[in-house]
């Protein structure tokens, strides 16, 4: 080779291994702004004054760094849950994670302990040691967040029962443009005690949710959870299969500044000696107004800012804020739909509401609402179909008879039908107009 060229060559060669040998100290320098001041920006602002960090020390080197976080959850309602968060931290951009050599800007190993007084005697209380718990997290090269939680699984048996648990794997992904995913596999579980002979069963819970901007609680987003079976022996032997729940939230029809909220519970089969083998429940909530979320959200910090500072009391600065909203809801248009299908004495059965609220826009306090002027403000409807065979095999076949003339009830087809509708604040049942007076 020319000297020319091998000058060139090692010149090349140097230069990169100084890139590499100085570019983790540069990452050390910004990492605390990257991995950790950053996660609270995917936080949306109405939640944010649920988490407090009362405790926050880094330590930098060059090619390792180590952090500590205290950090505090407050649900509004609950007892609040303290944690310790110490992290190991590599820079990048070659990092030794335990899946092998990754590129990235820095790979936090991460050591959760929890410190809340309540949580800690709790555990105190378990015949078992607690499970390893191990999260970590890696920012890419592009901004993208990666974070994953391993929980160990346990196995524990004693003269009053037994306990198995598969153990919880969770990844979840913030990318650079604001979106997120999570996927969660919580494992079997299964708990028996001998002395009650109470047992209950879990078959394992998967979730997949997304956000096309996590740090907006009404963005785009949508939940779906599935469960095999659950099965219990108390308080009455009961097994459900095929659980399902799935929540969406996605731009509405009405404009951007509103959106529509969509879930769905389902239960394929329950196996007990109650009579309801099977549920499906749809609801939906359509042209909500983007700020009323946003409100609602704040509302709950609120309260939870004045329970926290009263003890727990409810006081009359909580009350008004809670009417102040009741009041702006009902200020606004909203429509309502919820839907039940269900299998029940051996028949299948649905019910349907539909309300269209088309608001009160002169309503100034709750105090001045009354029956008459929500019922003018309301168009429903109220659709239900009963199988007549299965009807018969329940408690209310001694009544079908007598609803059925009075004109309440309808027959047709081997179906029990009923439709009950309130238009310009008139009632209507099965196409006769009735008075008011009859729902009230």
């Amino acid at each position: 080779m020319p000297p020319k060229i091998l000058r060139i060559t090692l010149t090349s060669v140097l230069l990169a291994l100084a890139a590499f040998a100085t570019i983790p100290f540069f990452i050390g320098r910004n990492v605390e702004q990257a991995a950790i001041t950053n996660v609270a920006t995917l936080i949306p602002a109405e939640i944010q004054s649920q988490i407090e960090v009362h405790e926050h020390r880094y330590s930098g080197g060059w090619f390792s760094s180590e952090g500590f976080l205290d950090v505090e959850y407050l649900p509004f309602g609950e007892q609040s849950l303290r944690m310790h968060l110490n992290a190991k931290i590599q820079h990048g951009p070659v990092l030794f994670t335990p899946q092998g050599i990754a590129f990235g800007l820095i790979y936090a190993d991460i050591d959760p302990q929890f410190d809340s007084e309540e949580i800690q005697q709790a555990l105190q209380q378990l015949p078992f040691a607690l499970p390893d718990i191990r999260m970590d997290m890696q920012v890419a090269l592009n901004g993208d967040l990666h974070g994953a939680l391993h929980i160990a699984p346990v196995s524990h048996s004693d003269a009053d029962g037994l306990l198995e648990f598969a153990g919880t794997e969770a990844n979840f992904t913030a990318y650079a443009d604001g979106s997120a995913e999570l996927e969660l596999q919580l494992g079997a579980l299964s708990v028996q005690e001998y002395a009650s002979n109470f047992e209950i069963t879990l078959d394992g819970i998967s979730m997949l949710a997304s956000s096309e901007q996590i740090s907006d609680i009404v963005a785009q987003s949508a939940v779906h959870l599935t469960m095999p079976r659950l099965s219990s022996s108390s308080p009455v032997a009961t097994q459900f299969q095929d659980l399902e729940l799935e929540t969406r939230v996605q731009p509405s029809l009405f404009g951007s500044e509103h959106s529509d909220w969509y879930q769905r519970i389902q239960v394929g089969h329950i196996q007990s000696e109650l009579p309801l083998s099977a549920f499906n429940l749809t609801t939906e909530i359509n042209e909500t107004r983007n700020d009323l979320f946003r409100r609602y959200y704040q509302l709950m910090a609120d309260i939870q800012r004045e329970m926290n500072a009263s003890g727990g009391i409810i006081t009359a600065a909580v009350t008004q804020s809670a009417e102040e909203f009741a009041t702006l809801l009902l200020q606004n248009r909203i429509v309502l739909n919820n839907t039940l299908a269900a299998s029940a004495y051996d028949g299948d059965h649905t019910l349907e509401l539909r309300i269209q609220w088309l608001g009160l826009p002169d309503l100034i306090e709750i105090g001045q609402l009354d029956v008459t002027t929500m019922l003018g403000a309301a168009d429903l409807t109220f659709d239900m179909t009963l199988d007549l065979d299965a009807v018969l095999r329940s408690p209310l076949a001694a009544m079908v008879d007598t609803y059925v003339q009075q004109g309440y009830l309808q027959l047709e087809n081997g179906r029990v039908l009923m439709r009950v509708e309130i238009h310009d604040s008139e009632l209507s049942i099965n196409g006769q107009r009735r008075a008011l007076d009859d729902l009230l």
